[in-house]
């Protein structure tokens, strides 16, 4: 008697690695946005937010710590009485950088009437 010849067990397809492909981002979740607050006004921002301000001179403007803490990275540097400072031209941006956060950050507008040189952002 002969005897039948067995069918070859069919190996598994090897699978190909996949493709690397960047992370898909979430709409509202972890996508840059640059806030734009016009230079005079207060505002709130999340820690970490980008700041391009509106309605900066043609000569510029200076922002500069109140009191407290300072909110905005980079510096410019230090004045005579040890606050920090930004020196700021149209279309330059700043990044809120703060270790507390839900809390309101005082700092003073060179570019604005007297009036309305103290200025808030509270961090959120």
């Amino acid at each position: 008697m002969a005897k039948k010849k067995q069918k070859a067990k069919k190996q598994p397809a090897k699978k190909k690695p996949a493709k690397k492909q960047p992370p898909k981002r979430q709409k509202g979740k972890g996508a840059l946005v640059t806030l734009t607050p016009n230079i005079c006004d207060d505002f709130c921002a999340a820690n970490s937010s980008q700041i391009e301000f509106q309605g900066i001179p043609p000569n510029g403007c200076t922002i500069t710590q109140s009191s407290g803490s300072y909110p905005f990275s980079p510096l410019s540097g230090q004045n005579a009485n040890g606050q920090d400072y930004t020196d700021l031209s149209a279309g330059d941006i700043v990044t809120i950088v703060v270790s507390n956060l839900k809390q309101a950050y005082s700092y003073s507008v060179s570019c604005c009437d007297t009036a309305e040189a103290t200025h808030t952002v509270v961090v959120t």
